[in-house]
């Protein structure tokens, strides 16, 4: 199902690498409202990690808290409008 325009999300996808404890070469897919809200999320939980870019191939993801917070919001919104 493609979404309408007025449901689209403005989360957007930061990759890092070089991220304490993970393998030589692995790559995080951080799901965020801004770079800001991403490094953030790397500095909290993994200590550090290198920049890469948006919307780079990654081996894994994560998603901050305030991007889950609005994805729900608008989730509902989009579920009660189709009910």
């Amino acid at each position: 199902m493609k979404w309408p325009a007025m449901y689209k999300s403005s989360v957007r996808h930061f990759a890092y690498h070089n991220i304490k404890g993970a393998w030589k070469g692995w790559t995080l897919d951080v799901v965020a409202m801004s770079r800001k809200d991403a490094n953030q999320y790397i500095k909290n939980v993994h200590g550090y990690g290198k920049y890469l870019g948006e919307n780079q191939k990654a081996d894994c993801g994560a998603v901050t808290t305030q991007a889950q917070e609005h994805l729900r919001e608008r989730l509902e919104i989009w579920l009660n409008e189709t009910d």
